[in-house]
């Protein structure tokens, strides 16, 4: 081939190559394009998480501030009277029901014994809505619902009617989660969406509404959209709407998948909701599960706990069952991975020791060589039955875990049902204006004191299982003649009962009588009595008893 004919076919190459090459760049452009581009840098993550962390660490600091906040409150109520009282009264009720629903209740009970409620068909009708919303919380759903289904909204004025739109929605959105996977799940949803709506036609505050108009956006899978919402309402708004908006924004962002965006915005909101004393979280738990997805099984499990810890405390169920029933998952991986650690540091310091050992046996003569490998070999047969007791112990662990978690969810479902058919049969009584039967019924604490008794038996029967040589043991600590004995049909007298609390680490007199419904000094006179009959003395009795 002459030098002419190569240069030509070297050009009708170039010709050729440089389409194909254009195509490929559009190709990688346009794709590079379509991948999520997050804005938020790794180090800006890691930082929000440490600020977490330091917040999780600070939480009974909130908790103390906030509740001194609220006794001052509680002061000022002391000293005041007429509507100052009320608005106090309004006040607390607004800190509790996201913190503490006992208290919260408490407080509505109390405002509607007001004289400024009484006779106030509004008045009465926010206490219901109120009422209800903390039922809500409470996971008692079909309460909330008859509840609001009472109050004609048409006859409320326009911002009492906005926020009975927005409990029936929230409502609505947690019985939703709660049947989630089920035929009903629809309808609930259907229903959200429909309040939501609501809404949205009713909503003149600009950041509320978008907030809620954020929501429907995102249901309907317009992330892009509900982000332009929020974005601009962000620079400037309360904390309190700031806890919505991240909350929206992390799911805009799962949805466009920047999955750094997420971690960041959910981390966030749970920042505030810790700061401002919020025990009912939204943010934490899907944080922990985004986490645990990741492979950061250590944060997850700390932030599930901190989060089944404080909705088991202000009684918010929906969050208790949803943390719950990822935390088993979360707890054997962490159980798995704090093994294999283990493993590995015992395995590094074998080797340490098998290093040291073959050292030293250089140094050393040879005839103490045998003995060197017989210590080595004892050593060996040591760390084996070390792992093999605390594999025991963690399966113990975890099989306790289990049945305490099957005995609450059993209890819960059991006072459920007898209270729907309490009220059945009192609705029954209503409608067929039998006013003096249904009086002696209310006026009756037989209920209660079936429950109470029932109550007992559970407890007494969970406790046994789990510990069922306890009453041997314990009356093998008091002195010959004084052994506590149950009744025939009973399985744990009074006094065995206190003393199986504190079995179970709980030692604080008020703790023990609220749980058994005593008196503190009822609890305080039975301790003192058993103690007195101690074989080594009474000071140590309650310490022994926590071994046993």
């Amino acid at each position: 081939m002459s030098k002419k004919q190569i240069v030509k076919t070297k050009s009708i190459i170039r010709i050729l190559i440089r389409p194909v090459l254009f195509i490929m760049l559009f190709f990688w452009m346009m794709n590079a394009y379509s991948l999520p581009q997050s804005v938020i840098t790794e180090e800006k993550l890691e930082e929000t998480l440490k600020r977490l962390d330091e917040a999780i660490d600070q939480k009974s600091h909130y908790s103390e501030v906030l509740q001194m906040h609220c006794d001052s409150m509680k002061l000022a109520a002391l000293h005041s009277k007429g509507q100052e009282k009320t608005d106090i009264y309004w006040q607390l009720y607004d800190i509790y029901r996201r913190v503490q629903t006992d208290s919260a209740l408490y407080y509505l009970n109390e405002l509607s014994e007001s004289p400024d409620i009484q006779g106030n068909t509004t008045g009465e009708s926010r206490i219901k809505m109120c009422r209800a919303e903390v039922y809500g919380v409470m996971g008692m759903y079909s309460i909330s619902i008859n509840m609001l289904n009472d109050i004609d909204s048409t006859q409320l004025p326009p911002d009492l009617r906005l926020k009975y739109f927005h409990i029936l929605r929230t409502i609505y959105g947690w019985f939703a989660s709660y049947v989630r996977g089920t035929t009903e799940e629809k309808a609930y949803s259907l229903q959200t969406d429909a309040y939501r709506d609501s809404i949205i036609a009713n909503e003149r505050d600009s950041v509320s509404l978008h907030i809620v108009m954020a929501d429907k956006l995102l249901v309907e899978g317009k992330a892009s959209s509900a982000l332009e919402l929020l974005d601009a309402d962000l620079a400037d708004t309360s904390e309190e709407y700031k806890r919505y908006i991240y909350i929206n924004k992390s799911e805009a962002h799962r949805q466009l998948g920047d999955d750094r965006s997420y971690t960041y915005y959910l981390a966030l909101a749970a920042i505030g909701d810790i700061q401002n004393g919020v025990r009912e979280y939204m943010a934490l738990p899907a944080l922990a599960r985004e986490l645990y997805e990741k492979g950061d099984v250590g944060q997850a499990y700390r932030y599930l706990l901190c989060s089944l810890e404080d909705a088991t405390s202000c009684k918010a169920r929906l969050r208790a069952i949803e943390t719950g029933s990822i935390l088993p998952i979360i707890d054997k991986a962490y159980k798995d991975q704090e093994s294999a650690q283990h493993r590995t540091e015992r395995i590094m310091m074998l080797v340490l020791i098998l290093f040291s050992l073959v050292l030293a046996s250089v140094l050393l003569l040879l005839h103490h060589q045998n003995d060197k490998l017989n210590s080595a070999r004892s050593h060996l047969l040591e760390a084996n039955d070390h792992l093999q007791q605390s594999n025991e112990e963690l399966a113990k662990a975890d099989k306790v875990k289990e049945e305490y978690i099957a005995i609450y969810l059993d209890k819960c479902r059991g006072y459920l049902e007898a209270l729907q058919k309490y009220r059945r049969d009192l609705l029954k009584l209503a409608k067929s204006k039998q006013n003096e039967t249904l009086l002696k019924r209310l006026d009756s604490s037989d209920l209660m004191d079936a429950e109470q008794q029932r109550f007992y038996k559970d407890f007494d029967e969970a406790f046994l299982n789990i510990h069922p040589h306890f009453v041997e043991r314990f009356n093998a600590l008091l002195e010959e003649g004084h052994e506590l004995v149950p009744k025939r049909g009973e399985l744990l007298t009074t006094e065995l009962r206190i003393f199986a609390l504190i079995r179970l680490g709980v030692s604080d007199t008020g703790s023990i009588a609220q749980f058994l419904n005593y008196s503190p000094s009822t609890v305080y006179n039975y301790r003192s009595r058993v103690k007195s009959h101690a074989r080594g003395g009474k000071e140590s009795f309650e310490s022994t008893v926590m071994t046993i």
